[in-house]
């Protein structure tokens, strides 16, 4: 019984650990989406002289040709933290199924384990029941 609490401690400790590296994930998506977004904003207040370099760039830019690349991934999603606490999702997650999986077992084994221990000691009983019985019944002085 006492390996069944710590196999439960463990999955609670899994899923902690799943449940804090979700958030962390989620908020570091979050601050890569929207540091994107920030480089990609312009400021208001531009020089004339500025706006229209900036024009003129962004001209030059959008007559280029588009490039698409299949296997380019985007940049909100190369954060090393983004894939630190994906790993650590995927592994607290994997490692909570294993012990719920193997704690559920072990408990199924236990109960018919007892189940098998509570029919011996019935079985015991009865014999030393009768056996009692026999005594009593040889004992006693006829009639």
């Amino acid at each position: 019984m006492a390996t069944v609490k710590k196999l439960h401690r463990l999955r609670h400790i899994f899923l902690v650990i799943f449940a804090l590296s979700l958030v962390v994930w989620a908020v570091a998506y979050q601050r890569e989406v929207a540091r994107s977004v920030t480089k990609n904003a312009t400021p208001s207040a531009l020089s004339p002289a500025l706006q229209a370099n900036i024009d003129r760039l962004t001209k030059e830019w959008m007559d280029q040709p588009i490039r698409k690349d299949p296997g380019s991934v985007p940049q909100e999603l190369n954060s090393p933290v983004l894939w630190i606490s994906t790993i650590s999702s995927v592994a607290s997650l994997i490692g909570a199924l294993t012990t719920t999986f193997i704690a559920v077992r072990k408990e199924r084994r236990e109960s018919t384990r007892a189940s098998l221990e509570n029919e011996k000691l019935e079985l015991e009983n009865t014999r030393l029941r009768r056996e009692l019985e026999a005594k009593g019944a040889a004992d006693e002085p006829p009639a």
